[in-house]
This record gives structure tokens, sequence and C-alpha cells, in this order.
């Protein structure tokens, strides 16, 4: 979690132990042609602090709402723990009819769903996770005109819809409006490891749904054995994006570009209010697509010798 001390711009005793630098004052390397140097942040003669005229308070106000506070002492490394337990459910349910109609006519049908609920605290008011529910409906008639010919019906179609949500937190929707984050679906401060991401986002729904049916007919005629068969296949792919903002900040925002991986920080890209990628849905998104495919096959098993047999 980022610190009292990290929110009010002092990185001088950072977990992540990288000096920043500040990006506004970017000027070429007369040494180095092509190549740019930073001064590094100082405030009253002490390195590595913002100076607190350069901080964006509506980040910081940001952060201290949905990152949380530390709960966590004695580790050099972590400052805070999720006690909030990991969720994963599962059920699933499988039922088939079967119906012999006559002597000669065959029924069936049979339904399967598997439901998936997992739930993974990333913060101690945080998690992420998906819902799934998986569904598998299929049904089919044999009918037999003599015992050398018959048909199979196969009819069946599936689907997986889910939902997928990379932040969902207990200070809600309504706190982040008031913040000035007025985007419908949330809004999310995505930052670079050793902090998370943090915030509301609304689930992204993803399916897809596949309908098919196919025929055969079977051919016994003296020792061939033939088979002819048609498919149709429909298939295709919703999904829907809500409206949200993702905001992401990276460690080369405030780093020396001449020695990047190794200075900056995520964190204090994200209290001057300087992402690297901002993305804003303003409106709902539904795209969806259909394919549809024939295909048809026709098989002759001929049975030459007892001990040799040609496909």
């Amino acid at each position: 979690m980022p610190t009292a001390s990290e929110l009010s711009g002092n990185f001088s005793h950072s977990i992540l132990n990288q000096p920043i630098y500040d990006p506004a004052s970017t000027v070429p390397d007369p040494n180095k042609p092509g190549d740019y140097l930073r001064t590094m942040f100082q405030y009253q003669g002490v390195p590595n602090i913002i100076p607190p005229n350069l901080i964006d308070s509506k980040a910081v106000r940001f952060l201290s709402t949905y990152a949380g506070t530390s709960n966590l002492t004695g580790d050099p490394v972590h400052n805070a723990i999720a006690t909030a337990p990991n969720i994963s459910n599962g059920n699933q349910y499988n039922g088939r009819l079967d119906e012999q109609v006559s002597n000669k006519d065959n029924l069936f049908f049979a339904w399967s769903q598997v439901g998936i609920g997992v739930q993974s605290p990333t913060t101690s008011l945080q998690y992420g996770g998906m819902d799934a529910m998986a569904r598998v409906i299929r049904g089919g008639w044999n009918h037999i005109f003599t015992p050398t010919l018959i048909l199979e019906i196969r009819g069946g179609e599936n689907e997986r819809p889910t939902a997928r949500f990379t932040g969902q937190n207990s200070k809600g929707i309504s706190t982040m409006v008031g913040l000035g984050f007025t985007s419908p679906g949330g809004s999310t401060f995505d930052l670079a490891s050793p902090w998370t991401n943090y915030g509301i986002g609304t689930p992204t729904f993803l399916n897809s749904p596949t309908d098919q049916v196919s025929g055969n007919l079977i051919w016994v005629h003296g020792a061939h054995n033939f088979k002819f068969g048609v498919q149709y296949l429909h298939f295709g792919t919703d999904q829907t994006f809500p409206q949200y903002a993702t905001f992401t900040f990276t460690n080369d925002t405030t780093a020396n570009p001449e020695q990047a991986g190794t200075t900056g920080s995520s964190l204090a890209s994200a209290m001057l209010g300087l992402p690297s990628l901002t993305n804003i849905f303003s409106q709902e998104s539904i795209l969806s697509n259909r394919a549809a495919n024939w295909s048809e096959f026709a098989q002759d098993e001929w049975k030459v010798r007892s001990n040799v047999t040609l496909t």
C-alpha cells in the first residue's frame, strides 16, 4: 500500500528505493546527442521528495480512498495484508433423457451446466475475479430404415457467458464520483510493482455461443460400410465493455532517461497526475460477430479380407 509518507510526496524511504526525477526538467544531454537528462526531485534540500506545489491533490485523494491503509509491520517488503478469503465456487449439473419411440426410432436429450465464481482479494479493500456459467444442450434422433441403413441426426448449442472484473472496491462508485472521477463504470489507477491497481472497474462480459446440427447416413452393403454426413456450424463472439476509465502509471515517467529500470516510481508518477496511458470509454461498447460453416464428408470402409480393411 502507498504509505502516508509517500502520499505526502516523500519517497526518501519508499519501499521501491529508487530515485525519482522531475519530468518537467527534461533537457537534452549536451554530451550525448539524442539522450536526455532530468533533475532529481528534492524539497528543502532533501532528495526524493516531491515539492507540495507539484502534487496532484485529486490523484492523492483517489489513492488515499481506494488503496487502503497499511496493516502490517515488521516485513521489509510488504506493509499490508489482505485478510479477506480467496473464494472459488463451482457447481455442476448434468441431465439426460433417452426415449425409444419405436423399434426404429430413438431420441435423446442432454443438458450440462457448470457455474464458476472466483473472488481474489488484491488489497484490504479490493478484489478481482470472474463469474462464468457454461451450458451445453444436446439432442439427437436415430432412425433405422433397415438393418443396413441407419440415419443419425444430432444438434446442440453451447455457450459460456463470463463476467470478468479486475477491480471491485468496498468504497463504491458514489465516493469516486465525489472525488471527480465521474465515469459510470468506475475508474482505476494501474501502478507498476510493488503496487497494484486501485479503484473500481465494472465487469466486462464475454460469450462465445455455438450452434451445431449434423446428420449421418450409414449404409452397410456387402463388404462396404458407407458413411455420408453433413454438418452446419454457427458460431460467434459477444463482448460488452462498460463505461469506465483506466489510468496507467509507469516508473519511466519519473525516471532518469539514462538510467531507465533503476530509477523512477509509478506511484510518484501518479502523485504528479501524469499517466503514461489513459483509456476513457465514454459509452458502453458492444461487439458481436457471427460466422457459419458447412462441411460434408463421404467415407467407405471396405473390408477387403478378414485381416485387411481400407478406409
